[in-house]
This record gives C-alpha cells, sequence and structure tokens, in this order.
C-alpha cells in the first residue's frame, strides 16, 4: 500500500488559499489516484470524472492556474509529486523485497513449526511406547480376572456384579408390564444401580420391593422410567411408601375395631331380647 502525502500546513499554503474548495477536494483525490495507480503524479484527463462524481474541468483550470497542476494536453501533472512522494520504480522495488523477505520468513517459519511437530511426535511416540510396554508388563506379573455376568438383555455386554443387574431388569420389566415401550438397560442404568448401592449405601432388597412399590403407584409408575430417575427420587419414594403402608394399616386396624364394636352391639342387642326361659311347676 502506497500513501498520497499531505503537507499539514496545507491550509496555509498560497496556492491552496487561492484555490476553491471543490478545487482542493479534486486535487487531493487525484493525489491518492495517482499514488495508487503508480503514475507518477500524472492524473489523466479521461479519468476527470471517475474521481469524483462533482469533479469539473473548471476545478481543474483552477488548479493549473494556481500552480498546482501543470497541463501536459492528455494529462495534469501535479506539482512537486516526485518531490514528496517516492517514484513508481522505488515503490515497485520495496514490494518486491517485502514479498520476497515475506516468502524467506514463511520458509523459515515452516522449517521450526515442523521441527517442533517432529520433536513433539517423536517424544509422544518415545512416551507411548514406554507406556504399552510397561502395561503389558504389569498384565503378565499381575493378572486381574474380571468376571462376566450374561443379561438377557442384548445391550448388556459386561457386568460383573448381578444385583446390579438383576436390579435394572426388574425396573426393566414392570416397565413393559405397565405398556411402554421396553426400555435399553444402557451404561447409565448399571452406573446408576451401582452408585445407589455402593455410594448411596442403599439396600438391594429394600431398592426391589421400592421398585416394586413405586411401579404399581398410579403416580410414580408414569415418572420412574429409567434407573438413573428411580435413584435421584430414592428418599421420597421410601417416605411415600412408608406413609402408604402406615395409611393402610391405620385404615385396616379402624375397620378391625369398628367390627368388633359392632359384633358386641349385636350381641348385647340379642342378649336383650331373648325371651326368659320358663320355669316348669311340679304337680
Amino acid at each position: 500500500m502506497t500513501w498520497f502525502k499531505v503537507d499539514d500546513n496545507l491550509t496555509r499554503n498560497e496556492k491552496m488559499v487561492q484555490a476553491s474548495l471543490s478545487a482542493v477536494g479534486l486535487w487531493v483525490e487525484a493525489g491518492a489516484w495517482a499514488s495508487a495507480s503508480q503514475t507518477d503524479g500524472r492524473v489523466l484527463k479521461r479519468v476527470l470524472r471517475t474521481l469524483h462524481p462533482d469533479a469539473t474541468e473548471e476545478d481543474a483550470q483552477t488548479l493549473v492556474d494556481v500552480g498546482l497542476w501543470e497541463d501536459h494536453g492528455d494529462y495534469w501533472q501535479i506539482h512537486d509529486f516526485l518531490k514528496y512522494n517516492p517514484p513508481r520504480e522505488k515503490v515497485k522495488a520495496q514490494k518486491e523485497l517485502r514479498s520476497e523477505a515475506g516468502k524467506l520468513g514463511g520458509i523459515k517459519s515452516g522449517k521450526v513449526r515442523r521441527s517442533k511437530q517432529e520433536a513433539n511426535a517423536s517424544a509422544n511416540a518415545e512416551a507411548k511406547h514406554e507406556a504399552n510396554a510397561e502395561a503389558k508388563h504389569e498384565a503378565k506379573t499381575n493378572p486381574v480376572p474380571v468376571p462376566l455376568f450374561i443379561s438377557k438383555d442384548i445391550n448388556i455386554v459386561r457386568e460383573s456384579r448381578p444385583e446390579i443387574v438383576a436390579l435394572c431388569e426388574r425396573l426393566q420389566d414392570w416397565i413393559v408390564r405397565n405398556g411402554s415401550k421396553r426400555p435399553d438397560i444402557t451404561q447409565r442404568w448399571l452406573d446408576a444401580a451401582r452408585l445407589m448401592i455402593d455410594t448411596d449405601g442403599r439396600d438391594p432388597q429394600e431398592a426391589a420391593r421400592l421398585i416394586d412399590w413405586c411401579q404399581q403407584d398410579s403416580f410414580w409408575k408414569s415418572n420412574i422410567l429409567s434407573m438413573p430417575k428411580f435413584r435421584a427420587k430414592y428418599d421420597q419414594l421410601r417416605l411415600r411408601a412408608q406413609s402408604s403402608s402406615l395409611g393402610r394399616a391405620r385404615t385396616q386396624a379402624n375397620q378391625d375395631a369398628n367390627a368388633a364394636l359392632v359384633a358386641r352391639y349385636m350381641a348385647e342387642e340379642q342378649a336383650q331380647n331373648k325371651p326368659p326361659q320358663r320355669k316348669e311347676i311340679g304337680s
């Protein structure tokens, strides 16, 4: 990119003061065009209208009259253009020099990047080789047997604890029994059941009973449709189940008490309505 230099004392220049504002504007735009086009200050007369839609020959003649431009027939020459702006050959040479420097810098930068990448790749390969060798040695010296449990669900590939799978399958069977599509027992299901027992400290038998209860409850059976959800709502389900059991026990006790009370009343009423026994009088 080249620049057209404008003196910061432009407003006090005698020639500029004599020219009109529109003529000064044309001088600036023409200077920028000549610098970008590398014409060494020549302004072709045929491009006058392309410099600005409002440019006129009167403004151009004003610039000639005050000495800012020189008329050379087919073009105007900006006065002292090469005194303050570099010639075309110098600008061209500078561009070629910058381009060559950029290419050399890019090549050098590329070599540096490749060297770093090769060094990193070599270090990573060596570290990976050492890690693999160490892992193989550990596997040979300290083999760890992993028990395998095959579930009836095709999505369960490997699980070492049958009680984990049993809880998942119990919930899965209940969901199907309640009319929903059979869900897949995914790794998230297995992880939720394992964490529920190991981390939360839930008893597997209690968890199984709670699964049965929630899947028979009209509200919870439509909300508990996965093992992660069952684990998240475990305490709430347990409290509801206990409350429901106490309610049923109280209802049964009340029914038994009412039945006993009714039986007593009926017995008393029968005793009151019983006719007196006749005594036989001897002859």
